[in-house]
């Protein structure tokens, strides 16, 4: 039990609670590094999203992002795994049949 005086535990702004929890800018910064450094994105593109890509209990998690290459107007989806700093899926997106 907290009295009135008690002062109120400071979370690191970077820590995931819980895995459901929203994406840190920690972790999304990360992201764009691991994409930027796999050769998978350039200065042309921009991610149209960016999410948790498989919730569960270990933490940390798989990130994934839809990027557009606005140069060439091509869209891949792609999961990140921030600790092993790699690409663990790609796929370019086909508008006929992706949307």
């Amino acid at each position: 039990m907290m009295c009135c005086h008690a002062k109120t535990p400071e979370l690191n702004k970077d820590a995931v609670i819980h895995p459901l929890d929203p994406l840190t800018a920690k972790e999304v910064q990360s992201m764009k590094q691991v994409v930027d450094e796999a050769g998978d994105a350039g200065p042309s593109c921009r991610y149209s999203y960016v999410r948790v890509w498989k919730a569960g209990d270990d933490v940390p998690r798989e990130n994934g992002a839809l990027v557009l290459d606005k140069a060439s107007n091509v869209a891949c989806e792609m999961v990140v795994h921030i600790p092993a700093h790699q690409v663990i899926h790609t796929r370019q997106l086909n508008p006929v049949t992706d949307g």
